[in-house]
């Protein structure tokens, strides 16, 4: 009992020096150069002759996206070893609930991560959680490969970085949003944002960034609240903006457990505008919830994305989102494309895969493949949203 203490101590403090090495500006020094080629060369070795091809991670199960994620990872795993596996080993994906604070996901990072027979780590599921967890996999050489969390303009250039997401480059999100509310002759915006570091505040600072940079808005309003969303403060606020301007959409930032309490918000202000959101509140809670009022949100058009995105290993997407559901899918294919080649080698692995998802990209038409759509609000059956190049989209244009 007394030892386990004493771990969980030493994991906590090894990870609040590096986010305190990231705040200052010293990841580079804490990402030890020489500790790093040794755990690279044991990690190659033990892998290379493990018997089994051993993929680790952490998620929230509490968190219903989380969960999809994760069961849509094991169905496409249990296909490949069904199928014999990879050079005759079998995937074994391990994946751990922890419903603690980034400290304890972190620490748990470490902990199931490190091992020098574990292939790949799969994660961060969060994109608030990047820094600080491809600090301690690169120091680790093992590759973070995430499905759902964003590759920042904002992170450091770090060495033999572990770091490789297939989550669409977020400026496609965004320039989707953007061409929606042009078209719905948005003027004035209001954009309700968690924290600096999250997801939601990413999108938003692109947001306001492009918009200024294609002169789309007369104003934009930006609320930023601190987490737990309190709905007296948020509510504050949007009377404060109401007392001085009119608007006509409002962009909420935060995720899923916060929205019902700013839905509420919302109502109480006697608010009718439209309400843009992020994918990640695409879940059936908000969409059975029957919000009297348009919520639309960015969709991947997965048929555009399936013809254009080669990966031998298909399952069926899970219906209440076929989105994430294909990026989990597509995450264990572009492993096992690698490993099929043999000669296991962490780092080569983290820039294959992130130098082919870049090219997958660049080559796609970002119009056709991400389009805005609504998931509740009157009427909404008969109303098509664009895809950002002139083509109707409905939610019946996407498996």
């Amino acid at each position: 009992m007394f030892k386990n203490v004493v771990v969980s101590v030493f994991l906590s403090f090894f990870v609040v020096i590096i986010v305190h090495g990231i705040i200052f500006g010293g990841t580079d020094r804490l990402v030890d150069r020489d500790f790093t080629s040794l755990h690279r060369n044991a990690r190659t070795a033990a892998v290379n002759d493990s018997d089994a091809i051993r993929i680790a991670g952490v998620y929230n199960n509490s968190e219903w996206l989380e969960r999809l994620l994760v069961d849509s990872m094991k169905k496409t795993a249990e296909l490949i070893n069904s199928r014999g596996g990879i050079s005759g080993r079998k995937l074994e994906l391990s994946f751990h609930d922890v419903q603690g604070d980034q400290i304890e996901n972190l620490a748990r990072i470490q902990t199931v991560c490190s091992p020098a027979d574990v292939a790949v780590c799969v994660g961060p599921l969060k994109s608030d959680y990047v820094v600080p967890a491809r600090s301690i996999t690169t120091f680790s050489s093992v590759p973070l490969v995430s499905p759902s969390a964003v590759y920042s303009e904002k992170l450091r250039s770090l060495d033999n970085d572990s770091y490789v997401t297939l989550f669409p480059p977020l400026k496609a999100l965004v320039n989707a949003t953007l061409d929606h509310m042009n078209r719905q002759k948005i003027d004035d915006l209001v954009i309700v944002c968690p924290e600096n570091g999250t997801y939601g505040d990413l999108y938003s600072t692109l947001l306001e960034r492009y918009s200024q940079q294609i002169g789309g808005f007369h104003i934009i309003h930006r609320l930023t609240y601190q987490t737990p969303f309190n709905e007296f403060v948020v509510s504050s606020l949007l009377k404060s903006v109401l007392s001085r301007h009119q608007f006509d959409a409002v962009f909420y930032a935060g995720g899923t457990a916060d929205f019902d309490k700013f839905m509420s918000v919302y109502s109480s202000l006697g608010l009718s505008v439209p309400v843009y959101a992020t994918e990640i509140i695409n879940t059936p809670s908000v969409r059975d919830a029957g919000y009297n009022t348009r919520i639309y949100i960015p969709f991947f058009n997965t048929d555009y994305l399936q013809a254009n995105i080669t990966g031998e290993y298909r399952i069926p997407l899970d219906e209440n989102n076929p989105d994430f559901s294909f990026m989990a899918q597509w995450l264990i294919n572009e492993v096992a494309e690698y490993l099929a080649e043999g000669n296991y080698d962490p780092v080569e692995m983290s820039d294959r895969i992130r130098r082919k998802t870049a090219l997958v990209y660049e080559n796609m038409d970002l119009n056709a493949a991400f389009f805005i759509d609504s998931i509740s609000g009157p009427g909404r059956e008969d109303t098509a949203a664009g895809d950002g190049s002139g083509e109707a989209f409905t939610g019946e244009n996407r498996k």
